[in-house]
């Protein structure tokens, strides 16, 4: 059987296969004539075709940063204003990519549609405002809390069990580490995904996800498999809910379905998933405290924090009031009642600020 296949850009591909320009000058040269508007194509025949031969030429004496430049001045003469595009010419080019680093790290690059962008220009609109303390502003740049906003986003949606099944399970992150890095807090544990997470980052990723932690031994057999047990049940949420309001950290505002379940001694080294041993803290407050210097405890069933010595040299601990109406104090115990009393057992005692 004949092949009839034939290269998109074929004058491209004959240079490339010529060695007459590089990849990264192929790519470049595609993109730029793929990315024109649908509405140039139909309008402006002639000198969209071109552009393949035009760039062609040039590639062969410039480098491919130096080609780039020349390609996005051609957009340019063919799009002035940048508007010429559809909804189908977005959705044509619609793209995400998560491109796990050696170090486990990641680079998200993409593309959105305009309905995709006002969607997340929302989302991190409202996640990634500053989240100041009483005592210090904070120091996040712009970019760091977007980046921060996008990991809250993807947790709050790890908790609301939204996400489809995978494999017949609940979507779930699942940590691989050995006996030895459990005890230790040293190494590195390994995602179903191939990255790399310290030890101390990936219990921290467990507090309010589903995480199945897989304890293998020196020869790498299972010894345990951990259990989402950890996570609060929806009637301690509410619990939390309703004592706490919101993170509990002091002077931060966050709601509390913006929060996570942070427990004060933490699980993995015995601590339970009892209202006495958890509070709500929001994503920032939650990878940040321990970093700041900042502790919890468990007073009286409502939970306080110590500053470092930094901030107070005392120590005081403080609790978060914001979500909290002002304290009732009752009416001072008068030494002889008068005749006509104010305070009478139908009278409300007045409200004073704490």
């Amino acid at each position: 059987m004949a092949n009839n296949w034939k290269p998109r850009f074929p004058l491209v591909a004959w240079a490339l296969a010529d060695g007459k320009i590089s990849a990264r000058h192929a790519a470049i040269i595609c993109a730029t004539v793929d990315r024109l508007p649908d509405r140039v194509v139909v309008d402006q025949p002639d000198l969209v075709a071109q552009v393949e031969p035009t760039l062609l030429e040039h590639a062969q004496t410039l480098d491919p940063e130096q080609l780039a430049v020349l390609a996005r001045r051609v957009t340019a003469c063919l799009d002035p204003d940048g508007v010429l595009a559809t909804d189908h010419d977005q959705a044509r080019h619609r793209d995400a990519t998560l491109v796990t680093l050696p170090d486990g790290s990641g680079r998200l690059t993409a593309t959105l549609t305009s309905q995709a962008a006002a969607v997340w220009a929302t989302v991190l609109d409202t996640l990634s405002r500053p989240v100041p303390t009483e005592t210090e502003p904070d120091r996040r740049t712009p970019g760091q809390r977007r980046h921060d906003a996008l990991t809250d986003a993807g947790r709050r949606l790890l908790r609301s069990g939204d996400l489809p099944d995978a494999g017949g399970t609940p979507a779930t992150v699942l940590i691989t580490l050995t006996l030895d890095q459990l005890e230790t807090r040293l190494g590195l544990a390994t995602t179903a995904h191939g990255g790399t997470l310290t030890i101390p980052a990936a219990l921290q990723l467990a507090a309010d996800a589903h995480l199945v932690p897989a304890v293998l031994d020196a020869r790498g057999a299972v010894l345990h498999l951990g259990r989402t047990r950890r996570l609060a049940s929806p009637a301690q949420r509410l619990a939390l809910a309703a004592r706490d309001r919101g993170c509990s950290f002091p002077a931060c505002d966050r709601p509390p379905d913006w929060c996570e379940t942070h427990h004060v001694n933490p699980w993995a080294d015995g601590g339970t998933t009892d209202l006495d041993n958890t509070t709500l803290l929001c994503g920032f407050h939650h990878r940040e405290h321990t970093k700041r210097g900042w502790t919890v405890r468990i007073t009286h069933g409502l939970p306080e924090w110590t500053p470092p010595r930094w901030i107070d040299p005392q120590q005081i601990p403080r609790r978060n009031n914001t979500h909290h109406v002002p304290h009732r104090f009752p009416p001072p115990t008068p030494t002889t009642a008068p005749q006509h009393s104010a305070w009478t057992s139908d009278s409300p005692p007045l409200a004073h600020a704490s």
